[in-house]
């Protein structure tokens, strides 16, 4: 299976989630979840984050990749 696919999978299982009835609970754990995964990728020690808080940084993108999954 290639990225796409396999990204589209992903997307589309999320974004059925997200609109479940227990959606405020599963986006809030889905946002924690992303955060951590998040995580490793963040280097604030030098390149274009130099210098930046890495927990705005991992808030922003966390919620902006829960945001682009809930309108999939």
């Amino acid at each position: 299976m290639d990225v796409v696919t396999a990204n589209l999978i992903w997307f589309e299982y999320f974004s059925t989630m997200l609109a479940s009835k227990g959606a405020p609970y599963f986006r809030s754990r889905f946002l924690e979840f992303v955060i951590e995964e998040l995580k490793g990728e963040v280097n604030i020690i030098e390149g274009k984050n130099k210098g930046l808080n890495e927990d705005v940084i991992l808030k922003f993108f966390g919620a902006a990749i829960v945001g682009i999954t809930e309108s999939f």
